[in-house]
């Protein structure tokens, strides 16, 4: 593993005026789309970011690109083992008391933490904004939606960093729905999201998208309901 660690980090305070937002992107072979999506972060209005890259095994030319960012973000590094357990090795080394996650081909809209950190102030744990979705059709063509809610997309929400201390981590067996496991475990645990009516990400769909492989979709949210019923059969045991 290396680590880069960028210039004037700062430490975990949530008492101070700006709290201090980690934002972890998982990255494996993304070399057309990784660069804007750590752009869309570094251009956010909010003055206190911290950007945690994990490169999970690119072999393309990802891994020059983050180099090209210098000090601006910290880039960990580590084998191929997908997007959960890289979720998982950026937020163990996050300094922030809240967190962000983006995919390496997603992208935040300006100004998505000015308008969702305060409700993470006013002690909500999760915070869920609007999502538009991308087609990207090859050079210079796409088409967008319009900005809706979308039940399960990490990359629209806002966490408490706390919250994954208490529900736990991404599962990392899981390379569908693991996302559908973990919301269904937070709220096992409690909590319950605030949706607002905020743009707060934009979802690039594509060729190479992982959730392009439907039945394999289909199979994780199996997956992740079957762990939910088993939890329950524990739980009256």
């Amino acid at each position: 593993m290396t680590l880069t660690k960028p210039d004037g980090q700062h430490s975990r305070d949530n008492e101070t005026q700006h709290a201090l937002v980690s934002v972890i992107i998982p990255v494996y072979n993304r070399e057309e789309y990784i660069g804007a999506a750590i752009n869309s972060v570094l251009n956010q209005d909010y003055p206190s970011i911290e950007i945690i890259v994990v490169d999970d095994g690119s072999t393309d030319s990802t891994p020059e690109i983050l180099k090209s960012f210098e000090s601006k973000i910290t880039v960990l590094n580590q084998p191929n083992k997908g997007p959960s357990a890289a979720r998982n090795f950026g937020i163990r080394h996050a300094s922030g008391s809240v967190i962000g996650l983006l995919d390496s081909d997603d992208l935040w809209p300006e100004g998505r933490l000015t308008a969702l950190i305060p409700y993470i102030k006013e002690g909500h744990s999760i915070v869920r904004g609007l999502t538009r979705y991308i087609r990207d059709e090859g050079t210079e063509k796409q088409s967008v939606s319009e900005y809706h809610v979308v039940a399960i997309n990490v990359g629209a929400c806002l966490y408490d960093a706390t919250v994954f201390t208490n529900v736990g981590p991404f599962d990392e067996t899981m390379v569908y729905a693991e996302d559908l496991d973990w919301d269904i475990r937070s709220r096992e645990c409690g909590y319950t999201e605030l949706q607002v009516p905020v743009p707060a990400l934009q979802h690039r769909r594509h060729d190479t998208n992982l959730t392009n492989i439907y039945e394999k979709v289909h199979q994780g949210k199996i997956r992740a309901f079957e762990k939910k019923v088993l939890r329950a059969q524990q739980r009256n045991q």
